[in-house]
């Protein structure tokens, strides 16, 4: 299972109505490297639940939420079910880091929803910042507006970043590590907080 599609989010494991299974995306358990499974129920995991409850305790006090992943070196912001004005904070902030790291900015654009592969941890801070609400008849987040028109009230009003740290994929934590020490991601942390 890939515990970072886990999470409850308005969107988590749904295929929209006119839209196409992201190919990445499964709907049964997969060792195929590449695929998504969410599991068979979102927020199920116990890793998930326990990073729900610290999010959703702490989130009003959050500054900016960077979740680190893999592959890329690149920096992704924004949201399409969420706010213009929440993509544009995200957005902002991720030029801010890209200003430290040189790591390539992608905005709103490169985002998807609704092709079975939604419920990552950033979607549910995201959705957490932007004031989604937590349903107890469908077990995740919601709204009732959808893209562009959400009725969030921005409580959080922080911005949400997904870095990839790393050059290329592996499940090899030896790499990952010797990847942030070389990214020099704890320098590029503090020099954030001292902007």
């Amino acid at each position: 299972m890939d515990l970072n599609r886990n999470f409850p989010t308005q969107y988590s494991g749904l295929v929209l109505k006119g839209k196409k299974m992201n190919s990445n995306t499964s709907i049964e358990k997969t060792y195929e490297k590449g695929k998504y499974f969410n599991g068979y129920s979102v927020g199920s995991e116990p890793e998930i639940k326990a990073a729900m409850y610290f999010m959703i305790k702490h989130y009003k006090n959050v500054y900016a939420y960077i979740n680190i992943h893999s592959q890329g070196r690149v920096l992704y912001a924004g949201k399409p079910n969420l706010s213009n004005e929440f993509n544009k904070i995200s957005s902002s902030y991720a030029k801010k880091i890209s200003s430290i790291n040189k790591y390539k900015v992608h905005g709103v654009e490169y985002e998807k929803i609704g092709e079975g592969n939604d419920g990552s941890a950033t979607d549910f801070m995201a959705e957490l910042s932007s004031g989604l609400s937590f349903s107890e008849i469908t077990g995740r987040l919601y709204t009732n507006k959808y893209v562009n028109n959400c009725d969030c009230n921005l409580q959080g009003n922080f911005p949400v970043i997904t870095m990839e740290i790393t050059k290329d994929w592996t499940s090899n934590p030896a790499y990952f590590k010797k990847e942030y020490y070389n990214q020099h991601i704890k320098e590029l942390f503090f020099e954030l907080l001292k902007k």
